[in-house]
C-alpha cells in the first residue's frame, strides 16, 4: 500500500512539474459512465476466465478438487493483494508516465513504450533478467501479452479517459 502512495505522489508532482496538470487528467474520479466501463470490462473479462477454464476442463479431461485448507481469509487476502498489483502495474505504465509520453510523443510511441516497459517489468518479476535464455523464452511466449494487450489496455485508456477501465480488464 506504500509503493501505490508513493506511486501517486510522485505522479502527482511529475504530472504538475512537467504539464502544470493534476492527477484528475488520469480520470480516478468514479462517473457513471466509467463504473459501467468498469463492470462491462471486469464481466467481459471473467466471461473470457470462465470460458476458457470449462474449456480447458472438458477438452482436456483435468479434474477439480477443493482447497480443504482454503479460507475466506485466504479469499480476500488473495484477492486484496491481486487488486494492489493490478492498480500498481496500472499507475506505473499507463499512469502519469503514460499521459506524459502521449502528450510529448503522441499516443503511437506511448503505448509501445509503456508496452515494452510493462515487458521488461515483468522479466524482473520472473526472475529472468540476468538469465539470457529464459528471457528469450519469456519473450517470445509473452510478447502477444506484453505488446498486443498492452497497446489494446493503453488505447482503451486513452478513448474512454478513466483509470478504472484497465484494472477491470486486467484483474482477471
Amino acid at each position: 500500500m506504500i509503493g501505490i502512495l508513493a506511486e501517486l505522489i510522485i505522479s502527482g508532482l511529475l504530472l504538475w512539474y512537467i504539464d502544470k496538470k493534476t492527477l484528475s487528467v488520469l480520470g480516478f474520479k468514479p462517473t457513471r459512465n466509467r463504473i459501467m466501463n468498469w463492470t462491462t470490462g471486469f464481466l467481459l473479462a471473467a466471461l473470457v476466465c470462465l470460458i476458457y477454464h470449462v474449456m480447458n476442463k472438458t477438452f482436456s479431461d483435468n479434474s477439480w478438487i477443493l482447497n480443504k485448507h482454503m479460507t475466506l481469509q485466504t479469499i480476500f487476502t488473495s484477492v486484496w493483494w491481486t487488486l494492489r498489483s493490478v492498480i500498481f502495474e496500472e499507475l506505473i505504465f499507463r499512469g502519469a508516465l503514460l499521459y506524459l509520453a502521449i502528450e510529448k510523443l503522441g499516443i503511437k510511441i506511448a503505448c509501445y513504450l509503456s508496452a515494452i516497459c510493462f515487458g521488461v517489468y515483468h522479466l524482473f518479476s520472473y526472475n529472468a533478467f540476468g538469465n539470457p535464455f529464459q528471457m528469450v523464452i519469456i519473450f517470445f511466449y509473452d510478447r502477444n501479452i506484453w505488446i498486443d494487450a498492452c497497446i489494446c489496455i493503453c488505447k482503451n485508456k486513452i478513448t474512454l479517459s478513466s483509470f478504472w477501465t484497465s484494472p477491470g480488464m486486467e484483474y482477471l
